[in-house]
């Protein structure tokens, strides 16, 4: 190969000048155009009067070779990009003698200076909070003997400024022939936001939950396409109905009292059309399936549109019975 050929004349000029062996690693060009690496290795031997007179050596075709290691060095570099945009770290842990490899990533996670080597089992747990500590050292024991085919564990790693980040690590043990551990490697990942997000997600259920209580509201989920009702505790209750039963828009529609089958299936109806697009609101009475007993019932919701047609209504439902029942006692009482 042409941006070869300085090379092997200058590795072959001194051979020949100091009688040492030489090899080197070249690309050649077959005429057909093809490309092929060979490495080559040989010695200059000289004459009598010390002119080098002949040269012996080998060639051996190692393209299969390097096209493989070029293609691990693809994929370390693969995984190298993929480990830092996740922001993952790699890490080992020898089973018999419990010491630690780091990758440069979990020295970061860990903000600890790679110069200073990895942390002893000592210094890693005594980073850990001191609620998760305890947790991990078992999952560590249950992956090394074996009683767990994996190793994941969620903790908080306390950090210099006295604050906590969120990680998961997942690994795997490396068996010997026998079946005998040797070591423990996996990745570090670094999940304090998905975290704060769960976190802010079960205080929004949790608030969720306890204005429903306080509402004594009861949630749908109507889905239009498969005709199909999610309801809560609270919805099973207001219909009388046992929470195994599964909901379907005629068992809504089966619970509402007669006379106002007509009304409610209307302003369903209503919402349901694309160019109305409003808000859902209805009152209709129900009646337990237990107990025979009527309520009245507040309905409002909104309808989800995809590409112009409706596919969800989700609201939510309110006993209003006391206070249709008051209204009617006034009425009663100014016609008197």
């Amino acid at each position: 190969h042409p941006e070869d050929r300085n090379g092997v004349l200058d590795a072959l000029g001194t051979a020949m000048a100091t009688e040492t062996p030489y090899r080197a690693e070249i690309r050649i060009v077959r005429p057909s155009g093809e490309m092929r690496w060979v490495a080559v290795s040989g010695r200059a031997y000289r004459g009598g009067d010390g002119t080098p007179v002949l040269m012996l050596g080998t060639v051996q075709d190692i393209t299969e070779r390097v096209r493989f290691q070029a293609r691990l060095m693809e994929n370390e570099e693969r995984l190298n990009f993929a480990l830092l945009a996740a922001g993952a770290g790699v890490w080992e842990r020898n089973a018999q003698d419990d010491l630690l490899a780091w990758s440069p990533e979990s020295y970061a996670l860990f903000e600890r200076d790679p110069a200073d080597g990895p942390p002893t089992t000592g210094e890693f747990y005594a980073q850990l909070h001191v609620d998760d500590a305890p947790r991990v050292r078992v999952a560590v024991l249950d992956a090394i003997a074996g009683r767990t085919p994996d190793y994941r564990v969620e903790y908080r790693l306390r950090r210099r400024d006295g604050s906590y980040r969120w990680l998961l690590s997942r690994g795997r043990v490396e068996l010997d022939a026998q079946g005998r551990p040797i070591r423990l490697m996996g990745l570090n990942f670094d999940i304090t936001e998905r975290k704060a997000v769960e976190d802010a997600l079960a205080r929004t259920a949790e608030r969720l939950q306890l204005a429903k209580r306080a509402g004594r509201l009861g949630i749908f989920d109507y889905d239009i396409v498969s005709g199909k009702i999610e309801w809560d505790d609270r919805m099973y209750e207001l219909w009388g109905l046992d929470p195994s039963v599964s909901v379907d828009y005629g068992v809504f529609l089966g619970g509402v009292h007669p006379d106002d089958r007509k009304s409610t299936q209307a302003a369903v109806a209503a919402v349901l059309d694309s160019k109305v697009r409003g808000h859902y609101a209805a009152e209709y009475r129900v009646i337990d399936a237990r107990t025979g007993i009527v309520r009245w019932l507040a309905a409002h919701g909104q309808v989800v549109f995809l590409d112009g047609a409706a596919t969800r209504l989700v609201g939510t439902v309110q006993d209003t019975t006391e206070r249709k029942v008051a209204e009617g006692r006034l009425r009663d009482s100014e016609a008197h």
